[in-house]
Formats: C-alpha cells, structure tokens, sequence
C-alpha cells in the first residue's frame, strides 16, 4: 500500500490506469521495511497473556 500510494496522485480513478505508469510502478526494498514496522503478525493477533495472581504459597503441597 506504501507504494502505491506514490502513484495515487498521477492516477485518476475515473479513466484507466496509463500503461506508462503501470510499467513505472515497483515496490521496493524500503517499501516492505516500513510495512514491517505497521504490521502485526495474524498470529499474534488474539494472543494474549495473563499473569495468575496465584503465589507459590498457594500451590497444594508445594512449601
């Protein structure tokens, strides 16, 4: 999306994309180090983690 946002104010949505600037587009390097920076992995996305208020005091037959 980074990239193409480059390209969003040479493009009127009303008429074709020019075959010019379609050949000129390019997602580089830089583009996907600043996506990983915005970018939160699925699977981390319904993690989460809870720390039991439960002290090893608690815990049958331990102590």
């Amino acid at each position: 999306m980074r990239a193409l946002r480059r390209y969003l104010p040479e493009i009127d949505f009303d008429q074709p994309i020019p075959l010019a600037l379609l050949e000129r587009m390019k997602v580089t390097d830089r583009d996907f180090k600043e996506a990983l920076k915005q970018i939160e992995p699925s699977s981390l996305r319904d993690v989460t983690v809870e720390v039991p208020s439960t002290r090893w005091e608690e815990v049958g037959g331990v102590g």
